[in-house]
């Protein structure tokens, strides 16, 4: 295993070491009466920290290395904010002179299994380290905890719309354009889908929005997709409409690619685009709607709309599939509302300084399905199921923030792990550690 800072820090904040007995390398022995407060600033690692060495109290700074060489190769030497270290803690001792503060060693000092399972969650490539492990009994404040990172998420989400909000000038109708095309276009697509939107200002929705012919025309020929000889006369007259429009206005293209590759008809861009034009043809002000409409359920149904007809037995330009009813389901409506429609309610309420707006967002949440995707089936293989959508929400987040960067000593679900791990009645294998 390879021994990182961060792992050491962890152990020193939280005294996962035997301190029963501790003896610096120059053989004095040290009582910590206070281990000091983490420092995210400039300067030693811990600070306003309390020891006694031999008798004599002393107060000051603590700084953490892998190895007591890293004070020189660091340049703390020269620095005048190292003065005050008063305990100098690394995980080995490899000089043998050090004049600057005591040196605790602490790599004999750390429970076996402690160091095993962090290194068994450190290798562990799924999406979860801790399925490696089993999880751990999830109590209430883990539950809380994980609730916070769920309306954390909502804050970053929403700060990101209102900071769109103030480069569009406050045109909450062309923020709201962007974000639901954004979000039609899925993972694949959602940068083209983006960008398409922002090459076409909300107003030449609005004016062409009576006909969701012509607003088709719009969306398909700015992403791309009807630059071809078709087949069928429904794209030929898509492409005779597009041009009219796009000369009459001078719409520049954005020549971004669009991708059907590797993934579901069901969410082939011709067909989003379809939804897409389809949704905004059929809807009045989505920005009153949201203000409006109370229940989560009676919004959706507001929202939900027909497809045009040539895309019943279509998927593609030109190729005729089985019919189908391409209207979205409920999964896709939940995605739309969870994604965009909360995030942008939120940011309303922050913008006007309305607690109305943004518990309803809330409760919106804690009232939408449970979202479906593979990283929920992994927390649920560790005993986290989610139940309502603001609970997904919090684990998504969870996985961002931790899991994916594996770093689970800043995760409570990682510690509890941890902790646990020195209570285990069997010796797990013993780790090598490498620095």
């Amino acid at each position: 295993m390879i021994f990182k800072e961060d792992l050491l820090q962890y152990i020193w904040e939280h005294y996962n070491f035997d301190d029963k007995v501790l003896i610096t390398t120059c053989g004095k022995r040290i009582f910590i009466k206070n281990r000091g407060l983490r420092n995210f600033d400039q300067g030693p690692d811990f600070i306003n920290a309390r020891i006694v060495l031999d008798k004599t109290e002393w107060a000051g700074n603590i700084e953490l290395h892998l190895t007591t060489k890293e004070w020189i190769h660091h340049g703390h030497s020269q620095d005048p904010n190292y003065k005050n270290v008063i305990l100098h803690v690394v995980w080995k001792n490899n000089a043998s002179v050090f004049i600057q503060s005591p040196v605790l060693e602490l790599r004999h000092l750390i429970d076996n299994n402690f160091l095993t399972t962090y290194q068994i969650l450190m290798q562990n490539h799924s999406m979860i380290p801790c399925t490696s492990v089993g999880g751990c009994s999830i109590n209430h404040e883990i539950k809380e905890w994980i609730g916070e990172l769920g309306l954390t998420r909502l804050t970053e989400k929403s700060d990101g719309l209102i900071h769109d909000l103030n480069q569009l000038k406050g045109n909450w109708e062309e923020l709201i354009w962007r974000t639901i095309s954004r979000n039609f276009g899925h993972r694949v697509n959602s940068e083209g889908f983006y960008l398409l939107a922002t090459s076409i200002p909300f107003y030449l929705i609005k004016k062409y929005k009576k006909d969701v012919f012509d607003l088709e025309a719009l969306l398909m020929g700015q992403a791309g997709l009807l630059q071809k000889n078709w087949q069928d006369e429904y794209p030929k007259k898509l492409l005779t409409e597009y041009y009219r429009i796009k000369n009459l206005h001078k719409i520049k293209e954005i020549n971004y690619p669009i991708y059907f590759l590797r993934m579901r008809p069901a969410n082939f861009p011709t067909i989003r685009l379809a939804q897409l034009a389809s949704m905004l043809s059929q809807n009045s002000s989505i920005l009153d709607m949201l203000k409006e409409i109370e229940d989560v359920d009676e919004f959706k149904k507001r929202i939900s709309f027909d497809i045009s007809e040539y895309w019943l037995n279509h998927y593609r330009f030109d190729k005729i599939s089985i019919p189908t009813d391409k209207k979205p389901g409920n999964t896709f409506f939940d995605n739309l509302i969870i994604n965009s429609f909360i995030p942008i309610l939120y940011a309303y309420g922050c913008v006007i300084g309305s607690n109305q707006y943004k518990e309803k967002a809330k409760r919106w949440f804690s009232e939408l399905s449970v979202e479906s995707n593979s990283i929920l089936y992994e927390f649920n293989k560790i005993g986290l199921k989610p139940t309502t959508a603001a609970e997904s929400q919090s684990l998504l987040a969870l996985h961002k923030k931790y899991c994916t960067q594996k770093k689970c000593t800043d995760c409570k679900i990682g510690r509890k792990i941890l902790q646990d791990a020195k209570s285990l009645k069997n010796e797990l294998s013993p780790v090598i550690i490498d620095i």
